[in-house]
C-alpha cells in the first residue's frame, strides 16, 4: 500500500512521528531466532508463574507521582517476530481520580516499562518487549487550547534496548487533565523456544499537576526523525525536488515490510527495509521531517533501533557538526539489543529552523541472512511557542483505535 506525505510512520517498537503530521501506521517486522538456554530457564519460571497467577486483566493505579500500570497477560507460544506478537491498548484518562470536571494542566515528565511475570511482580527479560507506545489525540488536544499547538499524536514509544525515558528536570510535555493517554503494549520474542507461558508490561508513566510543580515547568514537543531507503525515484532527498546540497541521499532499498509512503515529489520510500549480510551505511535528509517552526533547543533524544545496528546519527548539514551520536550494544549469544544511547541535558542543544539535517545509520549485518532495520530518532524540542491558559471545553474523548500510532 503507498500513501502520500506528510505522515507520521510508527513501528516496532517505535512509531515516528513526524513533526506535526499527524496520521500513523503500522509496520511489520521480521527477525531470525535463535535458542538461549537462560532465556528458556526464564520461560520455565513465567510458566510456573502462569499455574498460579491471578486474573490478566489489566490494571491502572494512580498516585501522585503518576500511573502505574498492568498490561493484560500475554501468552508466549511461539517465536514472535517486532509487530507480530500479542498486543492490546489501554485508555488511560488524565482527570484525578473521583474529579468529573478536572481541567488542569498536568506535565508528563518521563516513560519506565519493565517485562514481569502474570503475578505483576516477578521480573521477566526485557527482550520480551516489543513496545510500549504512549498516544494522545492531537486534534482533541489543540482543540482544548483553542489555537495551533506544537504537539504530535506520539508522547513516548519504549523499545528494546531503551525502556526508560527520564525528561529532564523542570521540563514536561503539557497535555490537559480532562484528556486521554492510550497505552499500547506488544511482546516480542526472538529467542525463546519453550512451553507457552504468561508475560506482562509492568508502566510507570510520570506526571506532575500544574498545582503542585515547585516552579514554572519548560514545555517541550516532540518531533520525530527516520531513515529512509528509497523503493522509487531519481534520488532519496526526501521531500525535495532538488538536493540543495552535495552528498547522497538516502541509498536504494528493498523494504522489509508491505507499505510505503510517497513524498510530494512523487519519489517512494520505505522506514523498514532489509539489511544484507556485512556493512550498511544509510543517509537520509530529515530537514523536512523535522519540520521546525522556530530556532529551539533539544533536551532529550530517544532512540529506536533493530538488532545489528551499530549506531545512528544526527547531522547538521548546514555547519558540518554532529548534534549527537547514539551507540548501541548487543544481547550476547541472543539476536536483539541490549541498550541503546538517549541524550537528556537541561543546557539542551540549538537547532535552527533555516539549517539542514541529515540521519545516517551504520549497520553491521554479522549473519549470513537478511535482516531487517529501522533508525529512528524523537526528539524533545523547547516549545517556546506554548501558551499555558487553554479555553473552557468538554472533557476529551478516548482516542480510537485507528488513530493512534502502532
Amino acid at each position: 500500500m503507498k500513501r502520500s506525505l506528510p505522515v507520521a510512520l510508527s513501528a516496532a517498537a517505535v512509531v515516528v512521528v513526524a513533526g506535526a503530521w499527524l496520521a500513523s501506521r503500522r509496520l511489520a517486522e521480521g527477525s531470525v531466532a535463535t535458542a538461549a538456554p537462560s532465556a528458556a530457564a526464564a520461560s520455565a519460571s513465567a510458566s510456573a508463574a502462569v499455574a498460579s497467577a491471578p486474573p490478566a486483566e489489566p490494571h491502572v493505579r494512580q498516585s501522585e507521582r503518576g500511573f502505574d500500570i498492568l498490561s493484560p497477560v500475554y501468552t508466549i507460544d511461539r517465536i514472535y517476530r517486532s509487530m507480530m506478537g500479542p498486543q492490546s491498548m489501554q485508555h488511560i484518562p488524565m482527570k484525578s481520580d473521583g474529579a468529573s470536571n478536572d481541567q488542569e494542566l498536568v506535565w508528563v515528565t518521563g516513560l519506565k516499562a519493565t517485562m514481569v511475570a502474570p503475578d505483576g511482580q516477578t521480573p521477566m527479560p526485557p527482550e520480551y518487549m516489543c513496545h510500549v507506545n504512549v498516544d494522545i489525540d492531537p486534534l482533541a488536544h489543540e482543540k482544548s487550547y483553542g489555537h495551533p499547538l506544537n504537539i504530535s499524536g506520539r508522547l513516548f514509544t519504549l523499545s528494546q534496548g531503551q525502556i526508560d525515558v527520564a525528561l529532564p528536570k523542570g521540563f514536561g510535555i503539557p497535555i490537559r487533565s480532562d484528556q486521554v493517554v492510550d497505552i499500547t503494549t506488544q511482546v516480542l520474542n526472538l529467542n525463546t523456544h519453550s512451553d507457552p507461558f504468561g508475560v506482562r508490561h509492568h508502566v510507570e508513566m510520570s506526571a506532575l499537576r500544574d498545582s503542585a510543580a515547585k516552579q514554572p515547568m519548560k514545555p517541550l514537543f516532540m518531533a520525530g526523525v527516520y531513515g529512509l531507503a528509497l523503493l522509487k525515484g531519481e534520488h532519496g532527498h526526501f521531500g525535495k525536488e532538488k538536493p540543495s546540497h552535495e552528498g547522497t541521499g538516502c541509498m536504494m532499498g528493498k523494504a522489509a515490510s508491505d507499505g510505503s509512503y510517497v513524498d510530494p515529489q512523487g519519489k517512494e520510500f520505505t522506514g523498514h527495509w532489509i539489511v544484507k549480510p556485512g556493512r550498511e551505511v544509510n543517509r537520509t535528509d530529515v530537514t523536512t521531517m523535522m519540520n521546525l517552526p522556530f530556532d529551539t533547543t533539544i533536551h532529550y533524544i530517544a532512540v529506536h533501533l533493530h538488532p545489528f545496528a551499530e549506531s545512528l546519527t544526527l547531522i547538521d548539514r548546514t555547519t558540518g557538526e554532529t548534534v549527537y551520536s547514539a551507540k548501541t550494544r548487543q544481547l550476547e549469544g541472543k539476536i536483539g539489543l541490549a541498550h541503546v544511547d538517549s541524550f537528556s541535558s537541561e543546557e539542551g542543544v540549538k537547532v535552527y529552523k533555516d539549517h539542514e539535517y541529515e540521519l545516517e545509520s551504520v549497520y553491521e549485518n554479522t549473519t549470513g541472512e537478511d535482516q531487517d532495520s529501522m533508525a529512528v530518532m524523537l526528539l524533545y524540542l523547547h516549545d517556546k511557542q506554548f501558551t499555558r491558559t487553554p479555553v473552557a471545553t468538554q472533557p476529551a474523548a478516548a482516542p480510537s483505535s485507528s488513530s493512534s500510532a502502532k
